[in-house]
């Protein structure tokens, strides 16, 4: 039975199965996030990584610790304890997200 979007039970249908998937998914910490970074600045290094915060519609499924973006502060001591400079933690955390948005501004002009 598809979900129709004027069905008043369509979201408690979506929580149910988005339950019986989360169960199915390893627990992971926010380490692994802290290990995802450190990835990618190795790829591409720390002037072209950043953060995504849209944590609409995950229904939980993020790793523990990392809830929402209020616990950003765990990434940021964990990249210090990583041996992170404070550039490279402000750049991953937002600078290059302005940066890029600057330029796209600029572009679009």
């Amino acid at each position: 039975m598809a979900m129709m979007k004027d069905d008043p039970k369509r979201y408690e249908m979506k929580r149910a199965i988005q339950k019986r998937y989360r169960a199915r998914l390893p627990r992971v910490d926010y380490k692994a996030a802290l290990r995802h970074i450190d990835h990618v600045v190795k790829l591409v290094g720390s002037a072209h990584a950043g953060l995504g915060s849209d944590f609409d519609g995950v229904s939980g499924m993020v790793p523990e610790g990392l809830e929402d973006v209020s616990k950003y502060p765990v990434l940021v001591r964990g990249m210090i304890d990583m041996g992170y400079s404070d550039s490279d933690i402000r750049n991953i955390m937002g600078e290059n997200l302005l940066r890029l948005m600057k330029k796209v501004e600029e572009a679009a002009r």
